[in-house]
């Protein structure tokens, strides 16, 4: 039943597209509306140009609401495409799927050029159907042209290649250009600087470091274009090219620029994916040198990433990659005293402030640590803090004592909870704990700077726990007033209470009041409902998303949570890194 349901389903989808296009092959199939004629006719033109040069079907298809794509695919390919060799892309609200049949079609379109090169330049085209469609057709031209120059590197594209770069330019331990500045943006004194710099750099860490400026991506997106700068051209620390001249996860990071539309990327492989972590690449590398791109200073710029360069590899070297748990002091217990996962701190924030924080931490034998996420487990932040510290490892243990710690939690939907443990909740009850957040609360709601809150935060954990270790906690909560003032005013309110009862002599309680009522007084003769008001509790939901090539930033709503994120390229290499806009 199922099977004949989606038959007849994709029947009644092809039906208008079919006879919208009834006049030639058509490999476009779209909702009305999406586009105009003239752009599908230029779109099939494009297709048809394809078809006549390579002898593949390249097709795009919306499926809209069918949910067995897999096999509406199927059916499409055998029923509709009448090239012997094809490709094709079906897309929908939740999902996309490629499909391709013949063996030109199957030995070009493997899976990490369909989802590596396809759908990625398919993706990254946002806000423009027109645009979006296109690029998709022309990455398939562009790896049918790859393929056809040289059949055994399957996503080698012209616009990838190495540039001729002059003599003076300084070449890496495998002979690559470190420098390749098609775009033109240095003069030739600050190219042969810069390139002889980042030789330098390479050389001392045994990692290539390379940048590589284009006036355009093609049908590319940025994180593509720079993973396969990378592979094809061979760069890669001590890597050995294969027959093709490709290499795959060689020790290397690129900084890709492209003009047209100002778009940027990083490319790490090999050691340079441990080296250059997400959280590394966007807070310390990219707060460096994009404010002097974004200024057209290109030298400068330039020359701050290498500068980075270098410190990153440096601290990776030295045994501790830059990362959202290591730039922070550490514990007693060697946990990070400041997980800033949030991005809420700039590097030299988090540096000073676990400095105070461990300072106090080592002073009372008790934990005083900070968290940010972008997650949020629970809608109690106080649940989320406890969550933290455990999961976490938090807690000063001195000998066979468990001193404790405590815990503050922000998220960047604005939650904010404490948690306590051991000696610190000795410190930190009752009224005292409720002015201790407020304190905190002012200075992060009221005055909208966080600078001042974790300020606060650092002063009056020291007030509290200075006060605990001399023995007394602030304002505590003290039970012992609390219960004589609770007796004295039950006494008390029992004396006139019992007078008035007394007085009472003639009356009598009733369980029910039938008495009252009047037998066939009440009669309803109309009803209606009517809405007397609405109340709509609404809940920020943060998820977590991942730019492109890379951990979450600090925009896109993306948490650091340790490490890279890595995606395939092209060529079936491992990459790391992180693109955008300057």
């Amino acid at each position: 039943m199922k099977r004949l349901l989606s038959i007849l389903l994709i029947a009644l989808l092809l039906l208008p597209l079919a006879a919208a296009q009834a006049d030639q092959t058509a490999h476009i199939y779209i909702d009305e509306g999406l586009l105009t004629e003239e752009e599908l006719q230029a779109i099939e033109a494009r297709a048809q140009q394809i078809a006549d040069t390579h002898q593949v079907g390249v097709y795009f298809v919306y499926v809209m609401s069918i949910e067995q794509i897999t096999d509406y695919a199927d059916q499409f390919m055998v029923e509709t495409v009448t090239e012997e060799n094809a490709v094709a892309l079906f897309v929908n609200e939740a999902y996309y799927h490629f499909a391709h049949k013949g063996p030109l079609a199957e030995a070009v379109f493997t899976d990490s050029v369909c989802d590596g090169v396809l759908w990625e330049t398919f993706r990254s085209v946002k806000d423009d159907n027109y645009r979006k469609v296109l690029s998709y057709f022309d990455a398939a031209d562009g790896q049918l042209l790859a393929y056809q120059t040289n059949p055994d590197a399957q996503a080698t594209a012209a616009e990838t290649a190495a540039f001729t770069v002059p003599d003076y330019i300084a070449r890496t331990k495998g002979g690559k250009p470190t420098l390749c500045d098609s775009a033109q943006l240095l003069s030739a004194a600050e190219a042969e600087a810069l390139s002889k710099r980042l030789l330098a750099i390479g050389d001392a860490y045994r990692c290539d470091v390379v940048i590589a400026t284009v006036s355009s991506l093609g049908y590319k997106s940025a994180e593509a274009y720079a993973d396969d700068f990378f592979d094809y051209n061979g760069y890669g620390y001590d890597a050995t090219p294969d027959e093709t001249g490709t290499t795959r996860d060689g020790d290397g990071v690129l900084l890709l620029l492209s003009m047209e539309d100002r778009d940027f990327a990083i490319s790490t492989s090999g050691y340079g994916i441990t080296a250059f972590t997400d959280y590394g690449i966007q807070i310390y590398l990219e707060n460096a040198f994009l404010p002097y791109l974004k200024q057209n200073d290109y030298a400068n710029g330039f020359n701050i990433f290498a500068d980075g360069c270098e410190y990153l590899l440096k601290e990776a070297r030295s045994g501790t990659p830059f990362d959202v748990f290591t730039v922070s002091e550490q514990t007693a217990n060697g946990k990070p005293v400041i997980a800033d996962m949030a991005a809420m701190l700039t590097v030299e924030q988090v540096r000073d402030l676990s400095k105070q924080l461990k300072a106090l931490g080592d002073k009372y034998r008790c934990d005083v640590v900070l968290v940010t996420d972008t997650e949020q487990w629970y809608d109690d932040g106080d649940k989320n803090a406890k969550r933290a510290y455990e999961s976490g490892g938090y807690g000063y243990r001195d000998g066979n004592e468990d001193r404790g710690g405590i815990l503050m939690f922000l998220s960047s939907g604005g939650q904010m909870g404490f948690y306590t443990d051991g000696f610190a909740s000795k410190a930190f009850q009752g009224r005292g704990m409720y002015k201790f957040r407020q304190s905190i609360l002012s200075a992060l709601y009221e005055r909208d700077e966080i600078r001042d809150a974790l300020k606060a935060y650092t002063a009056k954990a020291d007030e509290y726990l200075q006060a605990a270790s001399d023995g007394h906690a602030i304002n505590p909560i003290n039970w012992i007033p609390v219960a004589i003032a609770a007796g004295i005013g039950v006494l008390l309110g029992r004396i006139p209470v019992s007078s008035m009862k007394r007085k009472l002599t003639d009356v009598y309680s009733k369980t029910e009041a039938d008495s009252y009522l009047v037998p066939q007084s009440f009669r309803l003769t109309q009803n209606s409902d009517v809405l007397l008001n609405t109340r709509v509790s609404r809940t920020v939901r943060v998820t977590e998303t991942t730019s492109s090539g890379g951990g979450g930033g600090r925009s896109g709503g993306g948490g650091f949570h340790g490490g890279s994120t890595t995606h395939t390229s092209s060529s079936g290499g491992t990459h790391g890194g992180h693109s955008g806009k300057f």
